[in-house]
């Protein structure tokens, strides 16, 4: 019995290449539901072992084995190989480090500078007692269902490179923070806890260009639009 089998056609990149940029085509097994993650490891194992890729969980849970499959952006692990060719290339919007890994690092610097982060108070817990009395226990708090939402966020970075109003010469993204950061912002708009004021962050950050965009993508199922992108625009 002939082994069905599929093509998988990578953009790759070397910076040290006189040509940094191309495509290379192999041949993969592609057996039942075949995913991306598994050409690639296979591709790795098997035939190239200077594909570079990453991956953690294979469980659409760590985030970091987001690509561009067919020009979408998404999880290698939960795309298919639906097609009897399919084109795999690097997030769009971030650094090539080398072929299909980018560089995050911009990001994690704008929530850093802009303290994207909580910012409040949580009471101490009362040492030494194995009883809750008054005052000596974490208060309940009830998470908004908006909020539990936004909290499955991954950071694979796939809203983040289907965003169209990007400006990939802007490295602080100081003029437009794009629907990752506002995700990150809505999450503490949202949690009880925080004590700054997320909207008028929202604004100086450019939000206002998301207004009628609405081409944020998550291949998890985070409405980011209504629930990272319209509290802030009322």
């Amino acid at each position: 019995m002939v082994k069905k089998k599929k093509t998988i056609i990578i953009k790759r990149f070397h910076q040290d290449r006189a040509v940094p940029g191309w495509e290379e085509s192999y041949t993969v097994p592609a057996e039942g539901r075949a995913t991306v993650l598994q050409s690639l490891l296979y591709i790795y194992e098997n035939l190239d072992s200077t594909l570079a890729f990453e991956y953690s969980c294979r469980y659409a849970k760590c985030g970091l084995c987001g690509v561009e499959v067919n020009g979408r952006p998404g999880l290698a692990c939960t795309a298919f190989l639906n097609n009897d060719q399919t084109l795999v290339g690097p997030l769009a919007n971030l650094p090539v480090i080398r072929d299909l890994v980018v560089d995050r690092s911009p990001l994690d610097r704008l929530l850093k500078d802009q303290k994207i982060f909580f910012s409040g108070t949580v009471p101490d817990e009362s040492p030494g007692t194995d009883q809750c009395g008054a005052g000596d226990c974490f208060p309940l708090l009830e998470v908004p269902e908006g909020l539990k939402k936004l909290l499955s966020c991954v950071e694979c970075f796939s809203c983040h490179a289907a965003c169209p109003n990007l400006d990939y010469s802007d490295p602080a993204l100081n003029r437009f923070a794009g629907p990752l950061v506002f995700l990150k912002l809505a999450q503490l708009h949202l949690d009880p806890r925080d004590q700054k004021n997320r909207k008028s962050q929202a604004r100086r950050l450019g939000i206002e260009q998301c207004a009628t965009c609405r081409r944020c993508y998550c291949p998890i199922g985070i409405p980011i639009y209504n629930l990272a992108i319209k509290p802030f625009l009322g």
